[in-house]
């Protein structure tokens, strides 16, 4: 018969694992509409506010956290044994759980680092094109041309509104 502490702890661990099954849905669905308005060159103010956004679901999945950890050490187990605890009678059907956790937290990273990669390009881009603007090459290795068509460092820019 299973111990009605752990029951009780099981029944802890579990509210822990649908609140953070919860958040990441949330956060998945917040990293799509982010991915959709990166396509979009969306304004900066709508990707501020998603940034917000995943904060706070961010903060959410860490409360997850610690009342899961939390649990396991009433239950006597350090906070990274849960494969250990889920070993008991009172764990369950939280296997199941755990691993959709699990996986969910590596898609959602996977989604998190590619919306990160491609805002990494679009700074780059407009980075690349103020240097244009301004008369530096876009890149360190590259050569403009300058008012004669001959290639090489060009001066300065020049206001247009001078010529």
């Amino acid at each position: 018969m299973a111990d009605p502490a752990l029951s009780v702890i099981a029944s802890a661990i579990r509210c822990a694992l649908q609140d953070a099954n919860a958040a990441l849905e949330r956060l998945a669905a917040l990293l799509a509409d982010e991915c959709r308005l990166l396509g979009q060159r969306a304004a900066p103010a709508q990707l501020e506010r998603v940034a917000m956004d995943k904060l706070v679901l961010v903060d959410a999945l860490e409360q997850a956290e610690l009342a899961r950890r939390d649990a396991l050490h009433e239950a006597g187990y350090e906070p990274r044994a849960m494969e250990r605890f889920l070993e008991l009678d009172a764990a369950s059907g939280l296997a199941a759980s755990w691993q959709r956790v699990l996986a969910r937290l590596q898609e959602v990273r996977a989604f998190n680092e590619a919306n990160g990669l491609a805002i990494a390009r679009s700074q780059a881009l407009v980075s690349a094109e103020l240097r244009l603007l301004h008369g530096e090459p876009a890149d360190a290795h590259e050569a403009q041309y300058d008012a004669t068509g001959a290639r090489g460092r060009t001066s300065g820019g020049r206001i247009i509104s001078s010529v």
